[in-house]
């Protein structure tokens, strides 16, 4: 009846030793804390408590350390500190193993518009918390069809994210209903929804207010879904402005470092790709770019670039002697790269996975006279022209990963040589 910890080698091995410590207090007429590093308690060391038997966990695994960190510059605002708890480390242990024996199983159940949770304090808190959202939205849109026509048979009701929910339809008294639905079955399970950061976005005549709990949502033309910009035309424009303002405060926060004599070019330069490239282009995979986008893009690399080797006016540099200086790529063939490999990633998936089913999915409804909008699949498509590969041709060959990564590679490199 005894926890053996180190018995679960894989719930232990992603602990690092001296990354963290354990507090030990040992029983007996002699009682006695110790401090271990927590790799080498996971190791070496048995949790000596019997907690199957008496079914009761010690008090210092249920009590936690809070820590207030601030998150925005208007520190005497309390909104703008954000509070963290630390938990025990040993009885993070017992919890994942107590997940590890789950998970296979929940995962199975779960609904597939859910994509999953991003894990934060407790271990168990999103396995947990994906088990409850997931059984509220199912019992919300439960035998609606109250959603968008999504295939010939389907409808597509809501997409989640943990509790970021993004409920779909194509009349206003749908939503209003499925509002209602959502907002009485989240207070059955003590949850309520947060009004102020609910948003109501429609394309049609109708701005009749969605209402929860007598308050009008507020009606927008734009907001950011998980750090990305959706706008009635799509937040192409939106979303990389978004993220060129966002880069640039990244950099702008690292002018000390990029001014130093200190830190030679080569830290830099690992410094600019693993901080600052994620930020600029974060949700990159998903744009469906034109010339003037991508023109925008590269010349605010390059002067991010010129900064960083401190070659200022009157002093020039070509863009290709720049990249080449800074061992970098261009930043069109970086974005290239990601769409190729989320192509594979996609077409890999499960049918029923909705991501797969949007690569060839047609809206109803008719478009407005003019030009086509460019959007991501024909983005694709001049990729794959430009790699004398079709539509169709792709596809096959992605559900080869090891073939697909040696095209996609190969493709992005002569559109480098090109550039």
């Amino acid at each position: 009846s005894w926890i053996h910890v180190y018995t679960d080698g894989s719930a232990t091995s992603a602990v690092k030793n001296g990354g963290a410590g354990v507090f030990i207090t040992y029983p007996g007429n002699h009682r006695h804390t110790k401090w271990i590093p927590t790799g080498k308690f996971c190791s070496n060391y048995t949790a000596e408590i019997d907690i199957l038997e008496k079914e009761v966990l010690p008090d210092d695994w249920t009590e936690g350390t809070i820590v207030k960190i601030p998150q925005k510059r208007d520190l005497t605002d309390c909104n703008n500190w954000r509070g963290i708890t630390l938990l025990s480390v040993p009885s993070k242990m017992f919890s994942k193993i107590i997940i590890m024996r789950l998970e296979k199983g929940v995962y199975t159940c779960l609904r597939v518009e859910q994509a999953e949770f991003r894990r934060q304090g407790c271990v168990m808190s999103s396995l947990l918390f994906n088990l409850v959202i997931d059984w509220i939205l199912k019992n919300t849109v439960d035998k609606t069809l109250k959603g968008i026509r999504w295939t010939q048979f389907t409808m597509l009701e809501d997409l989640d994210c943990a509790d970021d929910i993004a409920l779909l339809s194509d009349k206003h008294e749908h939503v209003q209903e499925k509002s209602n639905r959502l907002n009485s079955i989240t207070e059955m399970v003590g949850l309520r929804i947060n009004t102020k950061k609910t948003k109501i976005m429609t394309n049609s005549p109708n701005q009749q207010p969605v209402t929860i709990s007598n308050q009008s949502l507020e009606n927008v033309e734009h907001f950011t879904y998980l750090g990305t910009v959706v706008s009635l035309l799509g937040g192409r424009e939106e979303d990389i402005q978004s993220r060129l303002n966002k880069a640039r405060a990244a950099f702008g926060n690292m002018r000390q470092i990029w001014k130093s004599n200190s830190y030679c070019r080569g830290t830099k330069r690992r410094l600019y790709k693993s901080i600052f490239l994620p930020v600029l282009l974060y949700g990159a995979e998903c744009w469906r770019m034109t010339k003037k986008d991508a023109q925008k893009l590269s010349t605010f690399h390059h002067t991010c670039l010129r900064r960083i080797i401190k070659i200022f006016w009157p002093n020039t540099i070509s863009n290709t002697k720049l990249l080449q200086a800074t061992n970098q790529e261009t930043l069109d063939s970086m974005i290239t790269k990601r769409r190729w490999k989320w192509l594979g990633h996609v077409k890999r998936m499960t049918s029923d996975i909705p991501a797969k089913t949007a690569l060839t999915w047609t809206p109803e409804g008719k478009r407005k006279q003019g030009r086509p909008k460019t959007t991501w699949r024909r983005t694709m498509e001049s990729d794959l022209s430009a790699a004398s590969l079709t539509w169709k041709t792709a596809l096959k060959i992605a559900q080869d990963r090891k073939a697909w990564k040696v095209l996609s590679e190969a493709s992005c490199a002569i559109r480098h040589n090109e550039n």
